[in-house]
């Protein structure tokens, strides 16, 4: 191998290198930023034919394709947001009682559960004692 060869080989590893540590740093935006592309590409055409309407003024045409964005777009998602959280709410206040019940009769029968393995198991030694007695009496 000549030393040209190397050289590119070592820059192509380093490059690949940089390349995963970036990759790694950024992963948890990656979804933003493809997300962020997706509605960019589906913004410009409305972007393009406000530029057209306001004569090549871009400035103009960006903040009014952000309003119709905003307007028919984030408002109605915000709105539909507020209400199934308020609907959410609701239901966990009309559920509470009904956790609370059965979570007080789950440690009920816990209780009893554990009273009546108690006694039984009371009972299995007494008779265990009487067997033993039995056996060494006879």
């Amino acid at each position: 191998m000549n030393r040209e060869s190397v050289n590119k080989s070592v820059l192509l590893i380093l490059a690949i290198f940089i390349s995963a540590i970036f990759l790694s740093m950024i992963r948890s935006f990656l979804m933003a930023i493809f997300l962020a592309g997706i509605f960019a590409a589906l913004a410009r055409p409305m972007y393009r034919r406000f530029a057209a309407w306001y004569g090549g003024r871009r400035a103009l045409a960006s903040l009014s394709t952000l309003l119709v964005i905003v307007v028919v777009v984030i408002l109605p998602l915000g709105l539909l947001m507020g209400i199934v959280t308020a609907q959410a709410i609701k239901v966990g206040q009309t559920v509470t009682p009904w956790v609370q019940q059965q979570i007080a009769e789950l440690s009920d029968h816990r209780a009893e559960h554990k009273s009546r393995r108690r006694h039984d198991r009371t009972h299995q030694q007494i008779d265990f004692l009487k067997h033993s007695i039995k056996f060494t009496l006879n």
